[in-house]
């Protein structure tokens, strides 16, 4: 209780020293600094004049560097390019079915076994390599994913002979 007379109170303070600076007349003015300019008047002469300021003949300017207004440009080939074809990648002998991947087997026996896969991908997390081979045929996918180098699992995806009629 005493917290809501205590804000009451700095509130309405707050609110009454606002508007007692925006009132215009003697309340608004207690604050307002006034300055006030006046001009001085000599008392007694200078005694002491400038000197009189002594004309400075102007230098003359440097003669300026004509550029001429066109500039041939050596006309230079570039060298040739020679265009290489992109070597296909080599043929996947065959999609691995899942039971002829056994888990644990080294990835180098699924490279000598299969070929060059279609795509292949790496990642490491929390110091453990993660690969994953796509072997594709021209219906079915086969993806073989591969931890520290030894197969994991083996999906088959979109294989004709195993979908159900």
């Amino acid at each position: 209780m005493k917290d809501y007379f205590l804000l009451t109170a700095v509130c309405v303070v707050v609110v009454l020293a606002v508007g007692w600076l925006l009132l215009p007349g003697s309340a608004g003015d207690f604050f307002r600094t006034r300055v006030t300019i006046e001009a001085e008047t000599p008392d007694a002469p200078d005694p002491d004049p400038a000197p009189a300021a002594v004309p400075v003949e102007p230098q003359p300017r440097p003669a300026r560097v004509r550029v001429p207004e066109r500039v041939e440009q050596a006309s230079v080939s570039p060298p040739p390019i020679e265009v290489k074809p992109v070597p296909k990648p080599a043929e996947t002998m065959r999609v691995p079915m899942p039971w002829e991947v056994l888990p644990g087997e080294q990835r180098s026996e699924v490279v000598n076994t299969y070929g060059t896969p279609t795509l292949s991908t790496s990642t490491q997390d929390a110091g453990h390599l993660f690969e994953t081979f796509v072997y594709g045929g021209s219906r079915s996918q086969s993806i073989v994913h591969l931890q520290d180098g030894k197969v994991s699992t083996v999906l088959l995806k979109d294989y004709p002979i195993l979908a159900r009629p």
